[in-house]
């Protein structure tokens, strides 16, 4: 299965006190497994000043981020990608049926107005 999610330059920079969910909770006793997932930058004319990384995550479990992207790729000023490696792992209790959520390690990127596009590949698992 496959995935795609443009986030707003306002989505951003609430990312985090309003994760953005990407893919809903699967069915009871399933969860959710990555293959693969890529960020682009549409870049926008004023960067955003990013601290901290922004994170793929399990439901709220903001302590694992499946996947990293360094804060400073959304400080570019041209478009751009970057290739998603999976970072973490997350334990059991903390995954199944649970959805896939976009988030930031910290506070949110301020002041940009470029969008973010991810594209990703996943299998759902029963267990």
């Amino acid at each position: 299965m496959t995935f795609r999610a443009t986030i707003s330059a306002a989505q951003l920079q609430a990312l985090d006190a309003e994760p953005v969910q990407l893919i809903a909770r699967p069915e009871a006793d399933s969860y959710i497994h990555l293959l693969r997932v890529d960020m682009a930058l549409m870049a926008g004319n004023t960067p955003y000043v990013s601290p901290n990384d922004v994170m793929l995550v399990y439901g709220a479990d903001f302590t694992n981020g499946l996947i990293l992207w360094p804060g400073s790729f959304l400080e570019g000023t041209v478009d751009a990608l970057a290739l998603g490696q999976q970072n973490g792992t997350a334990d059991e209790p903390n995954f199944i049926t649970q959805p896939l959520v976009l988030t930031s390690d910290g506070a949110a990127p301020t002041l940009g107005n470029g969008t973010v596009t991810l594209y990703g590949s996943f299998i759902v698992f029963k267990v």
